[in-house]
């Protein structure tokens, strides 16, 4: 009795242990197991880790989530049919939305008052467990890199994807390692958090609506982690549904893909994204086009343009060309003092935003219709007038060189200085 009376007492204590203003009953959970050996399910561990003040946090629901509408409809109509498959994998390329699906479909599933169109209400109690990262039937397996204190990394690591997934439902892999500082580390989900799931998903349901369990990037299992997994697909608990997210279906173990109902994600058309982007008051309109156009149908690549870009690209481009057109040294200077101050990414995404319009400007000077944006019109036509389609195409393999030595880390100061002394000749050329 008074070794169970310790117990709990230190549990208490870890608790209310945090200096952070954050009640850390998942860490009192994770080392109360330490000390006893009994294996408490992951959501109860840290289903109350909130903050002091009650967090006002969206539930995701599949209208909130632009394009995919195939997608969509295929799982609604399955969850109304009782149809739905007891492993579905989500494929397609990365920020086109499968996480924030996942968690859609999710809620779709523990919902308790479903909309007509078969959408979650968003507004029960359920729904909001779920969308808070507080249900206990509901898990969560993510690529993580491991430190030498397994444990602690463990309870770490689910609170900080717990609190990155709910600030941005289209995380992406590289957003995810900077997070908690694990840019250059190798990012796996190993064996231990499949056998962890299988061990929480063979316990009753505590709310006995059932159980559904996450894997994002699926394709980042090792192989004994994949295997783990596999025998359960194969031997699925009752009511119990998990949902995989892949980039890469060549990287998913083939028996794992076989067994899955396969969802498929596609490149979000631009202006569905544009129109994403300024209805949640992100941009203005000229900025969400902008970043749409650059994003190539990700959802993730354009959020991050508009926190990389703070001005606009096109008045920074505009500038540049001016300074290739009259090759003054003094101006190339200062030009690339600026631009390589910028963050490798800007330059990057600057470089990118060039690409664009370059196809856009070949687009127009072959009479074929271009997706330009109407403030960008006047620069795109001004480019299909000076340059004919050789040239074009000479401009365009410029910009990619210098994307790959960026990319590279090559010498950023050097690698501009070349790019617009070349651009000075090709703008000059038959002038």
């Amino acid at each position: 009795m008074t070794q169970t009376k310790n117990l709990w007492e230190g549990f208490v204590d870890d608790v209310f242990a945090s200096t952070t203003g954050v009640f850390s009953v998942g860490a009192a959970f994770v080392r109360l197991n330490e000390r006893t050996g009994v294996f408490f399910p992951r959501p109860i561990a840290y289903m109350f880790c909130c903050n002091e003040k009650p967090r006002n946090i969206a539930s995701m629901r599949f209208k909130d989530i632009p394009g995919q509408e195939s997608a969509k409809a295929a799982a609604m109509g399955a969850v109304a049919r009782g149809r739905l498959s007891h492993a579905i994998l989500l494929v397609g390329p990365e920020g086109t939305g499968k996480l924030a699906f996942a968690a859609a479909l999710v809620q779709r599933l523990f919902c308790s008052s479903p909309s007509p169109d078969g959408d979650s209400c968003g507004v029960c109690d359920d729904c909001r467990k779920v969308s808070q990262g507080g249900h206990p039937d509901v898990h969560y397996v993510f690529p993580y890199a491991r430190s030498h204190d397994a444990k602690a990394s463990n309870e770490e690591t689910y609170i900080a994807f717990r609190e990155a997934r709910l600030k941005n439902p289209f995380l992406t892999l590289k957003q995810w390692a900077a997070a908690f500082d694990a840019e250059n580390k190798q990012l796996v989900i190993g064996v231990e958090e499949a056998r962890a799931l299988k061990r929480a998903l063979t316990l009753s349901a505590f709310e006995g609506k059932g159980k559904a369990a996450v894997v994002w990037r699926a394709d980042m299992l090792n192989v004994s982690a994949a295997n783990a997994l596999l025998k359960l697909l194969e031997e699925p608990t009752d009511q119990t549904t998990l949902v995989l997210t892949a980039e890469n279906p060549s990287d998913v173990l083939p028996t794992i893909y076989s067994r899955c109902q396969k969802l498929t994600f596609f490149p979000v058309k631009a202006e569905i994204i544009a129109r994403y982007l300024e209805s949640k008051g992100w941009a203005t309109a000229d900025k969400a086009q902008e970043a749409a156009a650059l994003a190539g149908g990700s959802v993730a690549k354009a959020m991050e343009i508009l926190r990389q870009a703070d001005e606009p690209m096109l008045a920074v481009f505009r500038d540049w060309l001016n300074v290739c057109y009259k090759g003054a040294w003094p101006e190339i200077e200062r030009w690339v003092k600026g631009l390589t101050e910028r963050p490798r990414e800007f330059q990057k995404l600057y470089l990118t935003y060039g690409l664009e319009k370059l196809r856009e400007a070949l687009w127009t000077g072959l009479s074929l219709p271009a997706t330009t944006a109407p403030q960008e019109r006047e620069l795109v036509q001004k480019f299909a007038r000076m340059l004919d389609v050789e040239r074009i195409e000479t401009a365009a393999r410029m910009l990619e060189d210098a994307v790959f030595r960026i990319t590279r880390n090559a010498n950023a100061k050097m690698t501009f200085v070349l790019l617009t002394l070349k651009f000075h000749q090709l703008l000059r050329a038959g002038r």
